[in-house]
């Protein structure tokens, strides 16, 4: 009955992860990493491969270029994910645990929006980080496995969180995790060979990080080393700011779930090492980012992965204490929350009438609404197309000074021309754009270039460009509207009378 439910709830899942990955545009970050598939790379300046990878897989090499194939990595790899926590739960605890963390781990806007629909390189982590998970659920948990056995399984363990690491580099704690729970319980673990040989099959994976940052003079290195960094002094709003976007991506209803259950509730489980080693897998990397958000900004989707040991435990513990009708409360409330989520974000998205932004300057009309990255791209994008063919502009380089919203020009207005764009500001804000610069050729010394830019995201030419170019001048404006009223411009100006190079 249960595997027939789990069938029913991936099926629905899928189909509603599909309708959405149909009906919402492409946001920032999901254009910023169509440039990883479309100018593949052994890492990139941010991230490491696989989602450049996954979308070129998924896409048939870019063959089919929509925002619903872009966006199939997130949606096919649910489907095992949503299995391998099911699967997690059911060898801890039993079948109705698994059905209650499957339904919850799916109702969590984390899992089904963030990496369910997303370009993201969550949507590849997470089928790996769950996958590991499983991984460990069946070497300490299921009752007729070997120690020889185990260990074999310890080996598959670091290959797949080095495929993990491969999507996103915080994949790492599920080692830290998997360590604490060995010093803790398992120690024999530690004297055997094969532990560390999975240790450092994780490692290998790190070639390829190392390899392009040792030939791009460790500037990732220096990246990620700036996320992490902190400031001298304590910064209790951003911790709160963490904290408060945790619950919210996880879903309300979810985290409250986890909390009172996987934290709060102190009944003792079938297993008694159930707890220490899911807590084990879910709390060094919240503790880490909770203990960084205090001294600089994090962002609340660093922490998704490491709510889904707690979603596991908390299922575990409710099905050993409560009745299935108390437990379809909860879970009918989870999808009852995302699903008005999603319906009242289309139609905010889709038809707002005009911006909720700033509407107190034309040049920075639409700023700070942040609907504007999901609505009208392409649309106003194949207007804007439309205007540089008719006016004889389509040969002229584009160019913009950060990777927002240079991605979005690069996926809906020069893919369509012969535009070539070109990031031209500090690597800080072109990011990859150092490098998609040099493989169309490096920024061309033109005598004339074009420089388009929203209202939402203005940034004065003048200021940009002056000193490269003789005459900036404002030469089109084309307005963009949602439900009849104006949401922002799409400003072009023409640099002419080129003074140095970039």
């Amino acid at each position: 009955m249960l595997k027939r439910d789990l069938f029913l709830l991936l099926l629905l899942s899928t189909f509603i992860r599909c309708l959405v990955a149909l009906l919402i545009p492409l946001g920032n970050d999901e254009v910023y990493y169509l440039l990883y598939a479309r100018f593949p790379d052994v890492h990139y300046y941010d991230h490491p491969l696989l989602i450049g990878w996954a979308v070129k897989f998924f896409t048939a090499n870019l063959y089919f270029q929509e925002p619903f194939f872009y966006r199939l990595p997130g949606i096919i790899l649910s489907i095992p994910a949503t299995f391998f926590v099911y699967q997690t739960a059911k060898y801890i605890q039993g079948q109705r645990a698994a059905w209650i963390a499957a339904c919850l781990f799916t109702a969590s806007f984390y899992v089904s929006i963030i990496c369910g629909v997303f370009v993201m390189p969550d949507s590849v982590q997470l089928v790996f980080w769950t996958g590991a998970l499983y991984m460990a659920a069946l070497i300490f948990f299921k009752h007729d496995l070997s120690e020889s056995k185990q260990l074999y399984l310890l080996l598959w363990f670091g290959f797949i969180v080095g495929f993990g690491m491969l999507a996103k580099y915080h994949s790492v704690f599920l080692w830290v995790g998997l360590f604490v729970f060995v010093l803790l319980k398992k120690r024999h673990f530690i004297l055997k060979w094969q532990f560390w040989l999975a240790i450092f099959i994780t490692m290998l994976f790190l070639t390829p990080m190392i390899y392009w940052n040792y030939i791009n003079e460790w500037v990732g290195f220096n990246f990620y080393s700036a996320r992490v960094g902190v400031e001298s002094r304590i910064r209790y709003d951003l911790f709160v700011k963490e904290f408060v976007g945790e619950i919210l991506y996880q879903n309300p209803i979810v985290w409250i779930f986890v909390f009172l259950f996987g934290i709060i509730h102190r009944a003792k489980l079938i297993r008694s090492n159930a707890r220490i080693f899911l807590l084990c897998m879910s709390l060094p990397l919240i503790l880490f980012l909770w203990s960084l958000s205090l001294f600089r900004e994090t962002l609340p989707h660093w922490s998704g992965p490491a709510y889904i040991p707690l979603i596991i435990l908390a299922s575990i513990v409710f099905a050993d204490n409560f009745s299935y009708s108390v437990a379809r409360r909860w879970i009918v409330s989870a999808f009852s929350l995302i699903s008005i989520v999603l319906v009242l974000g289309y139609f905010l998205i889709n038809f707002y009438p005009g911006t909720i932004g700033s509407i107190k300057a034309k040049l920075t009309y639409g700023s700070g609404d942040f609907t504007l990255d999901m609505y009208g791209w392409n649309e106003t994008g194949t207007e804007v197309g439309e205007y540089l063919k008719k006016n004889k502009l389509e040969k002229l380089p584009v160019v913009s000074p950060n990777w927002f919203p240079a991605a979005h020009l690069d996926e809906y207005v020069t893919r369509k021309t012969s535009n070539p764009l070109f990031g031209v500001g500090s690597i800080a804000q072109m990011h990859h754009y150092q490098w998609v610069n040099k493989k169309r050729g490096g920024i061309p010394r033109a005598d004339s270039m074009l420089y388009i830019v929203p209202s939402n995201y203005y940034k004065d030419p003048v200021m940009l460009f002056d000193k490269n170019f003789k005459k900036i001048n404002l030469i089109g404006e084309i307005p963009e509207h949602r439900s009849g009223k104006l949401t922002r411009y799409f400003f072009i100006y023409l640099l002419s009378d080129s003074i140095k190079p970039f």
